[in-house]
């Protein structure tokens, strides 16, 4: 029994009471009605208070907590249902880097969300509704990427690669401020086997993408590329072809790697490595005395692998001191390569702003650490510059380097730089043949060379340092399904 002020109330006849109007009881749901039963559904007032997976995950982002007195209260709870998520895990071979991608935490909190009597998806809800409700989704993301490429332009990147089959296969990606988005992958197994033929395919994707949005193409430097890129260029004046930074950075790798010196050495330190891991009584001796500052002695190799012919050649290879000095100096030539090819693999930042003065200061690093002995790093320079000048110093490459506002604003008198001004002036030009824009254009150039209107801007000159050239423009837009679109 219970006193209110509105009288006495038995708690029993009221418990029979809303059970049997949750038995009656119809929820609207996205209006739809659906007859509520025991158990199966959240009350009318959980339908007010429920709130997306994404908009709690952003929510403790933001306050940088996760409710800890909660959790402390929930601790065995949480730890029998976090080893039922690793059981999924171990008896389904998933990679545990999973664990940190972010739909993951949304699926976990989506679950948590609804509480119990989830009935988990069938393996045709999996194979069928549910992914075609992805693959709507996915193309609404892709609409927005599209709205976006009239105003900001594209760039087109080809991944090409050969499957198990032997088949070429090359994907075909689009790149804007907005993000990166895959379009198509095709067996270009007829067509890469020519220059000529590889245009065509080439150019029916710029045809497909909408010429007036390319600014440029991105692809290998294998000569079948070159010739294609060469003949886009004849009959699309304004776009531009460049070969990947990557792969030609790649390639300066494989040139500085067939110099005798560090040929040999890279050979002499796989055979080396090989031999250790193929034995675990000399893998445990490494491991032993892998933090000690000697690392060879001769007791350390008195075993009887000593007197196998393998084994006398890993000693003599690691009682050489020409073998260790070779292994400090190759990591010194290729390490600061090594360092830019991370980068412009990586999506933190745009790579074409910066890959001339990464090259610029590849040189300065690989000098340094050489202790300004030419004669230790005159190939080495050698090499790279032969690449640089055919592959890597493209106009797009130097206009980017020079309105990189980072790097612009610290190097003085860059804007007297003839080659580099040239290279720009060129890109004006093939972008915009309107005459009277490329003067406006020039006039804006000497607005930025002086540091002028915005760019002299308090908050403009904090920022040169910081924030990246690149336009980064956030989904921010509601998809149909009501689900925020992220940034890609």
């Amino acid at each position: 029994m219970f006193m209110s002020s509105c009288g006495t109330v038995d708690l029993e006849e009221e418990d029979e009471e809303e059970e049997l109007m949750l038995r009656e009881s119809t929820l609207f749901i996205g209006g739809r009605s659906k007859k509520a039963k025991i158990g199966q559904h959240k009350g009318p007032m959980d339908l007010y208070i429920y709130q997306k997976p994404e908009e709690i995950l952003k929510k403790r982002k933001l306050e940088k907590c996760w409710q800890s007195s909660i959790k402390d209260s929930n601790k065995d709870l949480r730890a029998e249902t976090i080893q039922y998520i690793a059981q999924f895990f171990y008896q389904n071979g998933i990679s545990f880097n999973v664990a940190r991608s972010e739909s993951f935490k949304l699926m976990v909190e989506a679950i948590g969300q609804y509480g119990q009597n989830l009935k988990p998806p069938s393996h045709h809800e999996l194979r069928v509704s549910c992914l075609n409700k992805e693959l709507v989704y996915t193309k609404q993301l892709m609409e927005y990427h599209r709205k976006q490429w009239p105003r900001y332009g594209v760039t087109i990147m080809f991944d090409g690669w050969t499957d198990k089959r032997q088949r070429s296969i090359i994907n075909f990606l689009v790149n804007s401020p907005t993000g990166t988005m895959f379009v198509k992958s095709i067996n270009a197994s007829a067509f890469v086997k020519t220059g000529e033929k590889l245009f065509k395919l080439i150019d029916s994707i710029v045809e497909e993408i909408g010429e007036e949005h390319v600014v440029q193409l991105i692809t290998d430097n294998g000569n079948n590329y070159v010739v294609a890129g060469k003949l886009l260029e004849e009959k699309r004046k304004h776009v531009f072809w460049t070969p990947c930074a990557a792969h030609c950075i790649d390639l300066i790798l494989e040139d500085i790697g067939k110099i005798s010196k560090v040929k040999k050495t890279i050979q002499k330190v796989m055979s080396l490595v090989g031999f250790i891991y193929n034995h675990s009584s000399t893998l445990n001796l490494m491991r032993r005395f892998t933090n000690k500052i000697e690392l060879v002695r001769y007791g350390v190799t008195s075993s009887k692998l000593a007197r196998d012919a393998k084994g006398v050649k890993a000693v003599s290879t690691v009682m050489a001191a020409s073998f260790w000095n070779n292994v400090l100096y190759t990591p010194r030539v290729m390490g600061p390569l090594v360092i830019v090819l991370r980068s412009v693999n990586s999506e933190s930042k745009p790579a074409m702003p910066y890959i001339y003065e990464a090259i610029t200061k590849v040189r300065d690093s690989i000098k340094r650490l050489q202790n300004d002995d030419e004669s230790k790093y005159k190939k080495i320079f050698e090499i790279i510059d032969n690449r640089w000048e055919c592959q890597l110093y493209w106009p797009l490459h130097a206009a980017a380097h020079y309105l990189n506002p980072a790097i612009f604003y610290s190097t003085p008198n860059m804007d007297l730089d003839l080659r580099l001004t040239g290279e720009l002036m060129d890109c004006i030009k093939k972008m915009e043949p309107n005459v009277n824009l490329q003067l406006k254009i020039y006039d804006e150039v000497i607005i930025y060379n002086r540091a002028q209107g915005r760019f002299g801007d308090d908050l403009a000159i904090k920022s040169r340092d910081s924030k990246s050239p690149a336009v980064k423009v956030p989904l921010k837009s509601q998809s149909e399904n009501g689900r925020e679109q992220a940034t890609i």
